[in-house]
């Protein structure tokens, strides 16, 4: 069964932008270099059930600046806002949880949607079909939602 898989991210900029890659297992669905500061919205169709595996590259000890009191004041990330399945809305308090990192050279997996690192990101899409997948998350949904937006 083919399913729209929607990523809605800001993308933060230090020294150039993050790379991206997303495969499909090993089919590959979208990559972005060079990104500009601000939105970005990645679309994809994808197969049903599978393994979404995303490449994060060109992180470099230098991308990340610091104030004098050593907090953040600039960095080079993706932050994954939403998430959509068919246009259904992941919920945002589950949108970390849904993605499984390792670091490159760590051997300990973290779920987080602030991507600001060299490494490997999956999702299991496990489930028999979206639905049962937002269920088995306890997903909440919009219950004022009459229809299936297929013009999106």
């Amino acid at each position: 069964m083919k399913v729209n898989l929607t990523l809605i991210c800001n993308v933060m900029c230090c020294n150039g932008s993050m790379k991206i890659e997303i495969f499909d297992q090993s089919t590959s669905l979208y990559t972005g270099e060079n990104l500009t500061d601000g939105p970005l919205r990645i679309d994809c169709e994808i197969n049903w059930p599978t393994t979404i595996n995303i490449v994060m590259s060109n992180k470099g000890n230098d991308d990340t600046i610091f104030n004098e009191h050593g907090a953040v004041v600039k960095d080079k990330a993706i932050e994954v806002v939403e998430v959509l399945i068919n246009n259904f809305s992941v919920h945002q308090d589950l949108t970390d949880k849904i993605f499984i990192c390792r670091r490159a050279g760590s051997l300990v997996d973290t779920n987080e949607n602030w991507w600001a690192f060299n490494g490997n990101i999956k999702i299991n899409f496990n489930q028999p079909n979206p639905m049962r997948y937002m269920l088995s998350l306890k997903n909440e949904f919009n219950m004022n939602r009459l229809h299936w937006d297929t013009n999106g």
